[in-house]
This record gives structure tokens, C-alpha cells and sequence, in this order.
């Protein structure tokens, strides 16, 4: 791929040396003809200036960014960071307030767990969430609390106080380092303003999502410096499952009643997931496959009056909320000084607070061991027992289950600006930012995980509770619910917990300046270093002892430099050329990562250090032929990390069981066979060649017409993953006859040993393509009228193992991206009114994620989901005295979700779609 890398760079150099040629033809015989009238023009600028990709000052020509201002925010009528993110084409919502808990694929992003509630991200291209590198005010926040990848969580983002997100889709490594493989999205905030603004707006959902916004900023200057203040606070409802079309798990009479589209059976067991008496089992090895008949309380009844389950017995239970209730609040407060025009002092606080609860519909109690003491169990022996207490819930016994999450982000940074000899600035920065989380899911609790991993054993008094003969205090775990003590209040509580944190501290110094003065212009540099320290905080017992510190971190030195060379400038004597300007960057990444290997003779963790380091070298071309069309060049070098968890992990730990482990070679289980776990330090960095050619051009015969395209490769090498993720990228024959994973009998062949362990598993290469067309139209009587278009076409996306393997491909599939996107645009502004109108467009995809049954194949076919489009529109009138009024909605023609079930049996694709639906939204706002 280098080779590739190293042509296409030939390519666009003798593209852009010859392009002016041909423009000196055309110009030739234009002259020869009558004089084409000469029409006025903005000189084009590919993209908006931005200060995101760089530390030169005045920024980098070369860079591929796109800018969505807080003007375009609010015309499209979102409020929250996350929205925000989904209407850059390149985005991949695979982890919102929505899909966070599951997913579903690995391979496109994180499969996050029941207690990340209150949890997004931005996944630019589907390298997933941990290559997406998100910045505030260009600086790094804390993770996502208790994520060992440090993705931001966009929750924890100052929403109120955005003035604009610029998105380098370039990749970041030569400036910022690890992480940034897909791209940056830096979000910037108001600061440096005199007066102030307050903005309330209110938004009303079809599907109940209703969201209520107040923010306000105030600004103040004087002659040396300014501060300024945001505050914010967003209050959002759960949206409605059942409005949103969930209104049931079982599809089965869309497909001839067959019961492979209800969601309401167990796929391994066939049995209904869940039933409104208890489901009984007679041994820690069978199946709780016995039940009471309908209205048997459970209060006498006798082992002769249970009968087999069925699936006349099952209840279908529907989500209450989806997505929890939310309410985020933040703050922000910034300040510079100025002191004899050399020395600037800068600081920087900020705080959010983000809170999500989520009412659960099950208890999901696992199979409880009921004593033969207990006064309704008369089986004389320990029972097993499967129990959702619904109706308890339904007769106020019980509260309903619920998860909760509160988010706390915060960072204080602070920095100074001296600047000497006339053409140079010493800039020093430092931060300190945390991320703290904590979540409880309440449910049946004072209990812990038994031997098996679906058994639950209780502690304390509500151990006594089960184990009571009294039939006036004991728990009923048999019946139907209607005959249960109030004694089960008391084993209401916190079932899951989790206090988890991560915290940066980082410090920069680095010097700007000029070196010398060309004809073209300033040749401008900048040379510094970095230190960097990232830990995890709040680690429970198991996990201290898995990895071997209480605070497992990584540490990192950097050093970096940056060149921009104006070759050529106006009035050079090419012929053809009016500018051409080189940028080069580098930059030296070194990390010192400690965790544990193994454990001594006492079962201490031993403690080791990896060390590993990457350069990124990251180089780029702007050539302007005329005032009117412009080339541009960029390659990239970008990484990623390794995580303490890739690296470390407790010594190997092996589990034998008669359920055994899984062989591909016959895909099922061997009973007897081994699954052993182990660490692997010797991972190395995640790392991507990046290359993306552009042009924009601004037609002489369309005044105000302007045109990009851009090309884009990535090929990205040495992809982290879980070996067992080998299972979906090789041939069963191949993968499950790799030593380094089976371990099997020489003379039959038989599994012995199933190894899992973090390697870089394989290569994932991306082709893409977008067009964007703007064009701003001024009329004499009807004002101002802008389209704009925008598509974005991913070319190819595969996985490949090793050159010889298979190419895995995903693209436009229900876990992988979208093969394209289409969004459209129109603006029209005239005097003190101004509107806006929206086309979006998600095309058609194949939907192969379904449930599995007991030997990991799909339950139902493949289906092909239907494309989908919806229209925005919104309108603007502002008064003299700063009063502003908008209104307008989202989704204005209620466009149907297309059907797409998934795992859970939820009939849509939540990374897709706004689950909220349509949304009119009110919004006033006040300057002062």
C-alpha cells in the first residue's frame, strides 16, 4: 500500500503541474476569439480557514475541513452534541443514546454493556469510536469514565456554548498523535464576545422524546483582555417504543407465522422468554422447564400440580423507556489577558453533568436457589427457579427495575502566549481533565453471581427471606406473583454498580514562528513537545487484581514539528500557476504502559512495563491555478495505541466445564474442551496510511458556484481485536486450525484448549468519495437563495487477515456503514427573515443481524431494509432589539422508520434513524 500511496502522490503532482498547461491552451484560444466578459470573483478557498489539524498559525492550506457553524445548528433545529455529530456525512452513530448498551459488532465499534447508559460518541468511516479523536477548544478531554480507550463521550460536551465543529477528515497523528485514524472533530466554543445572548427553545416528539433547552453566555472586554461565561441546561423525555413501532417482539404473522421472527422464545431453548408464573427446575443442570398453571399462586402447591413450560405460557414484555430521561447541565468560563502587548494569559473551565434513568421491563433474576426450607418450596429438595415479578410491580410490591448513570466531566486548562523578536511566539499549555461515572441498576438485590454464570445466590437478610419456613414472611418464588409477601420489597435494591473514572493531565510547549521571508510569503514553523498522562480511576477489587494497579495509566512523550513553505505566489513567472504551497509534519509518540503478566507464589500481580513509540509523518500540496480552481494534496501517517488492556491482563486463566469450549471445525461445542484467557504485550500500535485528493473550483459561467471533490484512502494496518473475531474473517477450515488458538489431540484432532487473547488481528482498507456543490444565488426582489448538495460515496471497505485471506466486507450492511449519503440543502434569507429546508437520504442495506440459534447460525434469512428519506425544514424572523424567533421541524412528513429487526426483536436500526421521530421545535432567543 505504500507503493500505492507513493503513485497516487506521483499522480496528483503531475495532475497538478499539468492541469496549468491545459489552462494555458484554453487561455490561448480564448484570445484568439472575442474577449470573454470578465465576471468579479471571490478567490476560492477549498475550505473555510480552520485552526483544527494544525498549530502553525493562520492554519493549514493543504487540510480537508469541514465547518458546521452554530448558525447551522440551529437552522437545522438539534441541540444536543450528539445530533450534531450524525449530520456529518462521514458519521457512523454506532454508539448513541440508544445503541449504547449493545451494539452489536466489534468490528465497526464497542460494545459498551448494561451500565453505559448515558454514553455516545462520534465513529468517523466505521473505524470505530477509539479512531475518531474528539477535541474541545483543541485540547483533549478525559474519556468516556472507565473506557480504556479514552473515546470521548459526547454527552460530556458544553452543548450551549458550540460556536462551531470543525471535522479534519484527513486523519491527525503528525499534529495531535494517537487516535485520530479516521479523522478530528474539534469542538469549538464562544469566547472573546462583549454582550450576551439567552436562548430558550423547546422541542415536541411524535414518539413522547420531548426536550427543553436554556442556555446563556455573557462576554465581556476591555482594552488588554475578556472573559466570557456559558451555562446550559437540557432536560429530554425517553422516547416511546411503542410509537416508535415497537409495539411487539413477535413478527412471526409478517412471515406465515414462523416462529423464528418471535422474539418472545428462547433461540437455544425454544422456551418463552419470559412468563408470568416462575419457571422450576429440579437440578443445578436442568432446565427451569416445569411451571404452574395460570392462577395458581404458588402458596400450597405440590410437585404434581407443575406441568412442562410452553408457549402459551409466555407473556411478552416491552421496553417502558428507550433511551432514559436525561438532563445535562454544564458550564463553561474563559478568560485572556494581555500585558504589554507580549505576554497573553489564557485559562479555561468547564463542568457538565449528565443524567440518564431508564426504566427497565424485566428483572432478569437469573436462576435462584430456593432451599427445600423455604415455606412455598415443596419439592423437599433445592430448587431452581427463573422469577420475574411482574406482577408484583403491577400490584405495588415492588418498584419498577430501573438503570441509572450520572456523568461528570470537567477540565481546567490554562496557558501563556509570549511573543519576541518581532516574528516568534512561545506558547505553553496545561491541562488537567477528569471523567467520573456513576451507574446503579436496581433490581432484586443483596446477591452475587454463584459458580455458574446464570446463578444467583443472596446474602444477608434476603437470604433468610428464601430460606424461611415461615409462609408469612418467605419469599414466593412458585406462583403467579398474586400470592407473594410484602417481604419482597426488601430484596429491592442496587443489583449492579459501577464508580468508574478516567483522568488526563497533559502539558505542551512549543514555538511558532516565521524563518523566512520568500516572494510567495512566510515560511512558518512550529517546533514542541508534549507530555501526556492517561489513567483509569475508581477500578473495582476484580479488575485491580486483573491488571495489578489500583490506577492503571499511560504515560507519553512527544515531540513534534510542523513546516508550511510558500513556493510559489502571486506574481511568480510560471505560466499557469498562481500559488503552490507545501506543509510537512512530524511527529514522535513514546509510551510507557505497566500492568501484570503473571502472579508470584502468593497470588500478587508482577508487575511489568511495555514501551512502544510511533512517528507520524504527515505531508501535504495546495496548487492554485487561478482565483477559481485550486488542487490540493494530503497524506497522512496515523495511529493508534494500545490500551493497558490490550497489553495486560493477570496471568493466563483457564476454564474447564463439561459444557466445554467452542470449535469451528464442527462449529459447536466440544464437551471437556478448555477456554483459556492470557495477555498479550506484545500488541502492537494500530496504524493507517492515509491519502485524500481534492479540488475545488468555482465556474466563471455560475457567479457564486463553488465545487469540491475529494478522494480519500485509507489503509489501516494492524487492527486490535479479540482473537475469537477471527471466527467472521476466515474460513471455519482455516481459523479453527490455527495453533496459536486450538489446541487439539495429534493422533485425532480433537479439541483440547480454546486460546482467546487481544491481537492485531488485521488490515481494513477505505475508499471514499465526496461531491459538494454550493451555490449562493442573490436576486433583486426575492433575496438570497443557496443550495448546496452534498454526497458522500464509500467506495470499498474490506478486512483482510493477511493478504492471501478473504476480504471480509461489511459496507452496507446492518453492523457496518452505509454505502452512501445524500444530504441536500436550501437557504433563503431576505431582510429580517431567513429559512431553511433539508433533504436527507439513507439508502437501502442488508440486514443480517439477527438472533442465532444454539450453534451460532442466523435464525432467519438476510432481508434487504428500504432506503429512507427525510425532509427539515425551519424558518427565522429577528427583530431590531436582538429578539430572534425560529421555528420548525425535523422529519416534518413523519417518514416510517424502514423495517429492520434486529437481535432483541426491535423492528428498527437505532444507528439510522432518530428514534424520536418527527420533532417541531420553538426556539427564542435574545441578544444584549
Amino acid at each position: 500500500m505504500q507503493t500505492t500511496i507513493k503513485s497516487a502522490w506521483a499522480a496528483g503532482l503531475l495532475l497538478a503541474f499539468a492541469t496549468p498547461m491545459l489552462g494555458l491552451a484554453q487561455d490561448a484560444d480564448e484570445q484568439e476569439g472575442e474577449q470573454a466578459p470578465v465576471t468579479a470573483e471571490v478567490p476560492l478557498e477549498l475550505e473555510p480557514t480552520a485552526v483544527t489539524g494544525t498549530r502553525l498559525t493562520g492554519g493549514d492550506p493543504t487540510a480537508r475541513v469541514l465547518t458546521i457553524t452554530a448558525e447551522d445548528i440551529a437552522k437545522r433545529g438539534i441541540s444536543s452534541v450528539e445530533d450534531v455529530i450524525r449530520t456529518i456525512p462521514q458519521v457512523f452513530s454506532s454508539i448513541n443514546g440508544t445503541t449504547n448498551m449493545n451494539f452489536g459488532s466489534e468490528a465497526i465499534d464497542r460494545n459498551l454493556g448494561a451500565l453505559s447508559i448515558g454514553v455516545s460518541t462520534a465513529n468517523l468511516k466505521g473505524f470505530g469510536s477509539a479512531n475518531t479523536l474528539v477535541l474541545l477548544n483543541g485540547k483533549r478531554i478525559a474519556g468516556a469514565a472507565g473506557q480504556e480507550d479514552f473515546f470521548v463521550n459526547l454527552r460530556n460536551m458544553p452543548a450551549g456554548a458550540i460556536d462551531r465543529v470543525e471535522v479534519n477528515l484527513d486523519g491527525g497523528s503528525s499534529v495531535y498523535g494517537s487516535d485520530g485514524v479516521a479523522g478530528v472533530i474539534n469542538i469549538i466554543t464562544r469566547k472573546d464576545f462583549q454582550g450576551g445572548k439567552v436562548t430558550l427553545r423547546h422541542e415536541s416528539s411524535s414518539n413522547a422524546a420531548d426536550q427543553s433547552q436554556l442556555s446563556a453566555y455573557y462576554g465581556h472586554s476591555w482594552d488588554t483582555g475578556n472573559v466570557s461565561l456559558n451555562v446550559s441546561r437540557t432536560d429530554s423525555e425517553p422516547y416511546s417504543a411503542r410509537k416508535a413501532g415497537y409495539y411487539t417482539k413477535d413478527w412471526s404473522s409478517m412471515f406465515g407465522g414462523d416462529q423464528a421472527y418471535n422474539f418472545n422464545v428462547n433461540p437455544f431453548s425454544g422456551q418463552p422468554l419470559n412468563t408470568r408464573s416462575a419457571r422450576v427446575g429440579v437440578s443445578r443442570w436442568a432446565p427451569a422447564n416445569l411451571t404452574l398453571p395460570e392462577g395458581n399462586d404458588g402458596r400450597n402447591a405440590q410437585p404434581g400440580d407443575f406441568r412442562r413450560v410452553t408457549l402459551a405460557d409466555g407473556i411478552e414484555v416491552l421496553d417502558v423507556d428507550a433511551g432514559g430521561s436525561t438532563k445535562d447541565d454544564s458550564v463553561l468560563l474563559s478568560f485572556e489577558q494581555y500585558f504589554a502587548d507580549m505576554l497573553r494569559v489564557r485559562g479555561e473551565y468547564y463542568r457538565t453533568e449528565a443524567q440518564t434513568n431508564t426504566r427497565l421491563t424485566r428483572f432478569g433474576t437469573g436462576s435462584i436457589a430456593v432451599p427445600a426450607s423455604n415455606a412455598f418450596n415443596n419439592f423437599g429438595t433445592t430448587v431452581y427457579v427463573t422469577y420475574d415479578p411482574q406482577t408484583e410491580v403491577d400490584l405495588g410490591l415492588l418498584p419498577t427495575p430501573e438503570r441509572s448513570s450520572t456523568n461528570v466531566s470537567d477540565r481546567i486548562s490554562g496557558g501563556i502566549d509570549l511573543d519576541f523578536l518581532d516574528n516568534f511566539r512561545l506558547t505553553i499549555d496545561w491541562l488537567r481533565s477528569g471523567s467520573d461515572k456513576d451507574s446503579y441498576q436496581y433490581m432484586l438485590t443483596n446477591r452475587a453471581r454463584g459458580p455458574l454464570s446464570n446463578e444467583m445466590q443472596f446474602n444477608g437478610r434476603a437470604a433468610e427471606l428464601i430460606a424461611s419456613p415461615d409462609p408469612s414472611e418467605a419469599v414466593n418464588f412458585f406462583g403467579d406473583g398474586t400470592g407473594q409477601n410484602a417481604t419482597i420489597a426488601e430484596l429491592y435494591g442496587p443489583l449492579s454498580t459501577s464508580s468508574e473514572g478516567t483522568e488526563t493531565t497533559e502539558i505542551d510547549a512549543f514555538l511558532n514562528g516565521k524563518v523566512l521571508e520568500l516572494p510567495a510569503g512566510e515560511v512558518r514553523f512550529v517546533l514542541g513537545g508534549q507530555q501526556r498522562k492517561e489513567e483509569l480511576a475508581s477500578l473495582d477489587d476484580f479488575q485491580e487484581g486483573y491488571i495489578g494497579l489500583e490506577r492503571p495509566y499511560r504515560d507519553l512523550d512527544a515531540y513534534f514539528a510542523e513546516l508550511n513553505i510558500p513556493v510559489l505566489g502571486a506574481g511568480n513567472n510560471m505560466p499557469g500557476i498562481q500559488a503552490l504551497t507545501f506543509r510537512v509534519a512530524v511527529r514522535r509518540d513514546d509510551y510507557t504502559v505497566e500492568g501484570s503478566l503473571e502472579s508470584d507464589a502468593d497470588g500478587n500481580p508482577v508487575l511489568s512495563k511495555s514501551n512502544f513509540a510511533n512517528t507520524s509523518l504527515g505531508l501535504g500540496a495546495r496548487l492554485t491555478i487561478t482565483d477559481t480552481f485550486a488542487i490540493r494534496l494530503r497524506s497522512e501517517e496515523a495511529f493508534r495505541a494500545p490500551t493497558v488492556y490490550d497489553l495486560f491482563g493477570g496471568t493466563q486463566s483457564e476454564f474447564c466445564s463439561a459444557f466445554g469450549a467452542y470449535d469451528p471445525l464442527i462449529n459447536g461445542f466440544v464437551p471437556g474442551a478448555c477456554q483459556a484467557f492470557g495477555p498479550n504485550p506484545d500488541v502492537k500500535p494500530e496504524q493507517s496510511d492515509n491519502l485524500s485528493i481534492g479540488f475545488g473550483w468555482q465556474p466563471g459561467w455560475a457567479q457564486g458556484l463553488t465545487i469540491n471533490v475529494d478522494y480519500s484512502l485509507i489503509d489501516f494496518q494492524n487492527r486490535i481485536a479479540s482473537s475469537s473475531e477471527l471466527r467472521n474473517l476466515l474460513p471455519a477450515e482455516i481459523y479453527g486450525n490455527l495453533p496459536q488458538f486450538f489446541e487439539r489431540d495429534p493422533a485425532t484432532g480433537a479439541l483440547i484448549r480454546s486460546i482467546s487473547r487481544v491481537v492485531n488481528i488485521s488490515s481494513r482498507e477505505h475508499t471514499s468519495l465526496d461531491f459538494q456543490l454550493k451555490w449562493n444565488i442573490e436576486t433583486q426582489d426575492w433575496g438570497t437563495f443557496t443550495p448546496i448538495l452534498y454526497y458522500h460515496y464509500v467506495i470499498d471497505m474490506f478486512d483482510q487477515v493477511t493478504a492471501d485471506a478473504p476480504k471480509a466486507r461489511f459496507l452496507g450492511e446492518f453492523v457496518g456503514i452505509d454505502k452512501r449519503k445524500i444530504q441536500a440543502q436550501l437557504d433563503w434569507f431576505k431582510g429580517r427573515l431567513s429559512a431553511s429546508m433539508f433533504f436527507n437520504y439513507t439508502p437501502g442495506y442488508l440486514n443480517n443481524h439477527y438472533s442465532s440459534n444454539a450453534f451460532g447460525e442466523p435464525r432467519v434469512p438476510d432481508m434487504q431494509v428500504d432506503s429512507r428519506y427525510t425532509v427539515d425544514l425551519s424558518g427565522t424572523y429577528q427583530w431590531d432589539n436582538g429578539l430572534l424567533v425560529r421555528l420548525g421541524g425535523r422529519n416534518i412528513f413523519d417518514s416510517d422508520f424502514p423495517f429492520a429487526l434486529n437481535g432483541q426483536g426491535r423492528p428498527f436500526d437505532a444507528s439510522r434513524v432518530d428514534v424520536r421521530g418527527q420533532v417541531w421545535f420553538a426556539e427564542v432567543t435574545y441578544d444584549f
